[in-house]
């Protein structure tokens, strides 16, 4: 349905596939990696699990990146983008989608593990909505997305200790964030003056 939408508003090609600056997913290397050090651990434990929850958490989970990563940072984030409102973009989209994880208070979540997720979805955002406007393409961030989402439910089913590979994640983002919106700022800035854009 959200593709449908995007395709008859929007210019779908132009939202979440444009040509891609292939720099910009070089951002992206190291959080693969972190992924797919937590996968070779939990993938031995798959087979003593229901093969078709496995491959229902995968599916659904690759559907949830996609159309998260299409709302935030393809349609919401691009809407700016085209406006010369880019840092607006980066934080409106960043803060909407963290604080749409509230929701999950309504499933049962707790308020403190809540809060954690609406906290780190923010940085999450921001360190996506500067890779995005770095690769001007979204395609990565919706496999990126989709298999982070994946690898945490799937280690709530197998409980594989992972040790400190997750806590490495919202760190890296942290300083990803930080780092990518200050070069947005600076850029945007330097733009202005010169009437141009990212």
């Amino acid at each position: 349905m959200l593709t449908y939408i995007t395709k008859k508003y929007y210019s779908y090609k132009e939202v979440a596939f444009p040509k891609m600056n292939k720099n910009g997913i070089i951002w992206l290397f190291p959080l693969f990696i972190i992924e797919f050090a937590i996968l070779i651990l939990e993938i031995p434990e798959f087979s003593k699990q229901n093969i078709g929850m496995i491959i229902f958490i995968f599916i659904t989970t690759m559907i949830v990146g996609y159309n998260e990563e299409l709302v935030f940072r393809g349609i919401l984030l691009h809407s700016f983008v085209n406006n010369n409102q880019i840092i607006k973009g980066v934080v409106i989209s960043s803060l909407s989608f963290g604080l749409i994880h509230f929701i999950n208070i309504f499933g049962g979540q707790s308020f403190v593990l809540t809060l954690y997720q609406v906290f780190s979805c923010i940085i999450l955002g921001f360190a996506m909505s500067g890779i995005a406007v770095r690769m001007k393409n979204i395609l990565p961030l919706m496999i990126y997305h989709g298999l982070w989402d994946f690898v945490l439910f799937a280690n709530m089913l197998t409980n594989i200790n992972v040790g400190n590979l997750t806590i490495l994640v919202p760190v890296y983002n942290l300083v990803i964030a930080f780092i990518l919106f200050i070069a947005i700022i600076i850029h945007e800035h330097k733009n202005n003056r010169k009437g141009g854009i990212i």
